[in-house]
């Protein structure tokens, strides 16, 4: 008896429409994260970032683990980003 794979949650992939797969986290010895321009690189991201990763071609797509810490710099300090 084999068991098959649960069925993908997943959109294809925007390139190849390969099989996706998700809640992979992006990490590094040296705080890989989201930072504006225009703040320490060296203090704490406001937000970690988990990928998305097409298993066929290998294209990633990144997103911030916790929006709502951006939204609320953005709104407490919008001349650090870009608009």
């Amino acid at each position: 008896m084999s068991v098959s794979p649960p069925a993908p949650r997943l959109p294809p992939c925007p390139i190849c429409q390969g099989q996706q797969v998700g809640n992979l986290g992006v990490v590094s010895q040296y705080g890989v994260g989201v930072h504006p321009h225009a703040r320490a690189l060296w203090t704490k991201p406001l937000s970690g970032l988990n990928a998305v990763v097409c298993l066929n071609c290998g294209h990633a797509t990144l997103f911030a683990a916790e929006p709502a810490k951006l939204r609320q710099e953005a709104q407490q300090h919008p001349e650090r980003f870009s608009w």
